[in-house]
């Protein structure tokens, strides 16, 4: 393989072996005069440049197909890792894409929730229909605003999930996260407040209320007793957000490096109240 792969040797060996096959028969012929006919000789050395020839020819002949082979196993090495890497992209998309659907179905499972026990809440006490109205309307734009998050998932093809920074109103927020997640706390006999500092914050809109709600919503589901607090203040020239509670928290040394899961499972420990977010 590797000889007829490398075309000076095989030619230059080819050539050699020729000449001293050619230079032994002239010897023997013109010094040692063994042959008693002298066209036998003639006939010796025809017969040795046919054979060089013929041995160029094939020569030639094996290095081109061996030469194919290897430019064939090139190219299908390259196939290969080509096609090895478009299929971990695509199971990596595939991953990217159920974790988005599941965090997705987390984050709309909530306002849903939510919207259930204010119905259920307007059945028993009708007369409270102007408190609660104003409550179900803004958890059903909390649902359609999650709906609208939904169309990320178009871009991911692309790897082109596009953050919206706006100015967000950090009162208006907690208080529409409160209407989402009050219910909750109070189905569980849980106390839900809100401390807030006015102020603003530069983010996408969807994102941080998408944490937040994580936040939260594992707060209410690993709290037994006591209460949820969520706060907001100032921090030098930026704002603060803080999610509190009384669950029995997470050691220092056992922190896992995420503390909130976006498909919301129950590998994450409670978070305590000493723990800011």
């Amino acid at each position: 393989g590797s000889f007829a792969a490398h075309r000076p040797t095989q030619r230059n060996y080819i050539l050699t072996l020729s000449v001293t096959m050619a230079a032994v028969i002239l010897w023997r012929t013109v010094v040692d005069r063994q042959f008693e006919s002298p066209a036998y000789h003639y006939w010796l050395l025809l017969l040795v440049v046919l054979n060089c020839v013929i041995l160029l020819k094939t020569g030639e002949q094996l290095h081109r197909t061996s030469r194919r082979n290897a430019e064939l196993r090139y190219r299908n090495d390259q196939l290969i890792g080509s096609l090895i890497q478009q299929t971990d992209a695509a199971l990596a998309a595939v991953t990217v894409k159920n974790r988005f659907l599941a965090s997705a179905a987390h984050d709309i499972r909530q306002p849903v929730h939510a919207l259930a026990l204010y119905a259920d809440w307007l059945r028993n006490e009708p007369d409270l229909a102007r408190e609660i109205t104003p409550k179900i309307v803004e958890a059903t734009k909390a649902v359609n605003s999650l709906f609208d998050s939904l169309f990320d998932l178009a871009r991911l093809d692309s790897g082109q999930v596009q953050v919206r920074v706006e100015r967000i109103d950090v009162v208006r927020l907690l208080k529409d996260l409160e209407l989402q997640y009050r219910p909750m706390a109070q189905a569980r006999g849980l106390q839900f407040r809100l401390r807030l500092a006015p102020g603003c914050v530069l983010s996408d809109q969807i994102l941080l209320k998408r944490v937040l709600g994580n936040l939260i919503a594992n707060a209410i589901k690993y709290t037994a007793s006591g209460g949820i607090l969520v706060a907001s203040r100032r921090d030098g020239n930026g704002m603060r957000i803080e999610v509190w509670d009384t669950g029995v928290g997470i050691a220092v040394d056992q922190r896992p490096e995420h503390l909130v899961d976006p498909g919301g499972r129950d590998a994450h420990q409670p978070l305590g109240r000493h723990l800011e977010h």
